[in-house]
């Protein structure tokens, strides 16, 4: 795997898997406590996702997922940012 271990992709998912565990602990017994917006709101652990750890899962979606996954975000990431075609006032 062009100079890789074999078992990086295995070991990079248990890195992500640290890192939402740990983003996870802190929004839920820091984050959350202090913040009076959440007062009396029950909260759906299951349901944190931080920011950084849905960046390194989409990142390893394109990097390390199957070529058709990679290019969904590809066509999505080109389809969202085309510029619009000129008007007739342009």
């Amino acid at each position: 795997m062009n100079g890789f271990r074999a078992d990086m992709p295995e070991r990079f998912a248990e890195m992500i898997a640290l890192v939402d565990k740990i983003e996870r602990w802190w929004i839920l017994n820091v984050e959350i406590p202090i913040n009076p917006d959440f007062d009396g709101v029950e909260i759906d652990e299951a349901g944190i996702a931080s920011g950084p750890v849905m960046a390194l899962r989409l990142l390893t979606d394109i990097a390390l997922g199957p070529d058709d996954k990679a290019r969904f975000y590809f066509d999505k990431f080109v389809k969202q940012n085309r510029p619009a075609p000129p008007t007739e006032n342009t």
